[in-house]
């Protein structure tokens, strides 16, 4: 799988993640995957979600499961209203970050279906993403 660049904007309009945005999204991969310290590797793309079926068209980041690949994906739209928020002081329409979505999917290596123990998951690796990016500031 590569990397994908485009989204549709507000308006339905077509748009591609900028060189700085895909270079700031491929740096928090990096930093949240060193801290969460995984047995296995575990790759991380940007993905049109909106072209997707059904929910997942919604869906901020999905965890894919295949017989012998495991892969994440963050929707690319997303990762533009992240960067946007981060930089530019744009309001966060989603109250998401970026590091707390790939928390939540990395949770699901551990607990598949969304639940209390899910949840906790979620907090203590996005716990170490946080403390990992602090630490090398």
């Amino acid at each position: 799988m590569k990397m994908e660049a485009a989204y549709e904007d507000l308006y339905d309009n077509p748009a591609t993640l900028t060189e700085s945005e895909m270079s700031w999204f491929e740096t928090i991969c990096r930093q949240c995957t060193e801290a969460v310290e995984l047995e296995e590797d575990i790759p991380i793309y940007s993905m049109n979600h909106s072209r997707l079926k059904g929910k997942s068209k919604e869906a901020y980041g999905i965890i894919w499961k295949a017989e012998d690949q495991t892969y994440i994906t963050i929707d690319t739209y997303f990762i533009h209203e992240c960067y946007e928020s981060v930089f530019h002081n744009a309001w966060n329409v989603t109250f998401e970050t970026l590091e707390h979505v790939i928390a939540h999917e990395f949770a699901h290596l551990f607990y598949w279906r969304h639940g209390k123990r899910h949840t906790e998951k979620t907090e203590e690796l996005y716990a170490r993403i946080k403390n990992n990016m602090e630490e090398s500031r």
